[in-house]
């Protein structure tokens, strides 16, 4: 190799060390409430072991308290069992509903669609000892 050829190379090199790709890094959520409308939820359904329970306003008002400061566990921690939720957003232009469950102090997300537009799917903890199956 030519002694200029190898100090292009080196210089070339040295150049781009200095240049970063313009790359949107991963955005990694700390709360539910960082990805997910959840001042939008008008109401949800609870399915569980005992049937099919609409939450009252006060209930929804409770969970929705929790599901704010609820934090991410690292991706889907717990599939579908038999705690199943449906919610109803107002009317919301990128929010897609996915699937939805839970399990103790644990809600789910699989599929849905965020804020951003962005398919998400991940399991977040709520603060306060959340029982779905009390629900009747």
């Amino acid at each position: 190799m030519k002694k200029s050829t190898y100090y292009i190379s080196i210089l070339a090199c040295f150049l781009f060390s200095f240049i970063t790709p313009n790359l949107e890094q991963d955005f990694e959520p700390k709360t539910l409430n960082d990805i997910f409308p959840i001042d939008n939820i008008e109401s949800v359904m609870i399915e569980n072991i005992n049937g099919k329970h609409q939450l009252t306003k006060k209930e929804l008002e409770s969970l929705k308290k929790n599901l704010k400061l609820a934090k991410y566990a690292g991706g889907l921690i717990e599939k579908p069992g038999h705690i199943y939720l449906k919610f109803k957003l107002k009317q919301t232009k990128n929010v897609v509903l996915g699937y939805a469950y839970a399990s103790r102090n644990y809600i789910h997300f699989e599929n849905e669609i965020d804020k951003n537009n962005k398919q998400f799917t991940g399991s977040y903890k709520m603060p306060e000892k959340f029982n779905f199956d009390s629900y009747k």
